[in-house]
């Protein structure tokens, strides 16, 4: 009996030890650690984001609840390019500068009476021009002197027959005097050259 016992402590002990390395294997085994992903409810650029906890296995991200997002700016609209500028409008055209002595010849040339001494009053008055120019520093002298050179050369009656064409031409001129058409020596010359181109 004895026998029989001893073989049956003999095999409770090796079932023990047998049980107890399985256990120490099982306990001394590193455990493969799982690691947790990262959870993040938003991106970065959506939240601000801050770490709530941490642990030996995983960081956990979360969004503070105490910054809300902030309010997106609002994008004017792109502004609708101007037109093109409108033409601007052209100067009106100044009238074309009247010209003195053409005018004064074609006036000559219609009021010019009698016919038969044209052509000779028309030589006094180039006469005159060509003797007085540098001489003569008046208007006054100038008819004065445009007188005295058609009497010589017409008479005196033929001379007075001019007498109402002549008013003519010095009301004629006058007016235009009033208007700063004419004003200078210079310019009575002219003129009585345009006259002697009327009387031809």
């Amino acid at each position: 009996m004895w026998t029989e016992f001893k073989d049956w402590r003999n095999w409770a002990w090796a079932a023990f030890g047998a049980a107890a390395m399985l256990i120490a294997t099982f306990l001394l085994i590193p455990r493969q650690q799982t690691v947790k992903p990262f959870t993040v409810l938003k991106t970065a650029q959506d939240t601000n984001i801050v770490p709530l906890a941490t642990d030996a296995d995983a960081r956990y991200w979360v969004a503070s609840a105490s910054q809300p997002n902030p309010a997106p700016i609002p994008v004017p609209p792109n502004p609708v390019p101007p037109g093109p500028a409108p033409p601007a409008p052209n100067p009106p055209t100044p009238p074309a500068p009247i010209d003195v002595n053409a005018e004064l010849s074609e006036f000559v040339r219609n009021a010019a009476k009698p016919e038969a001494d044209r052509d000779k009053m028309a030589d006094i008055f180039d006469s005159v021009v060509s003797q007085g120019a540098g001489k003569l520093n008046t208007i006054s002298q100038l008819v004065t002197v445009t007188r005295g050179a058609r009497e010589i050369a017409l008479g005196q009656q033929r001379s007075d027959a001019w007498n109402p064409f002549m008013d003519c031409v010095a009301d004629w001129l006058d007016k235009k005097k009033a208007a700063g058409a004419i004003s200078t020596m210079n310019d009575y010359f002219n003129c009585w050259k345009a006259i002697a181109k009327g009387l031809r």
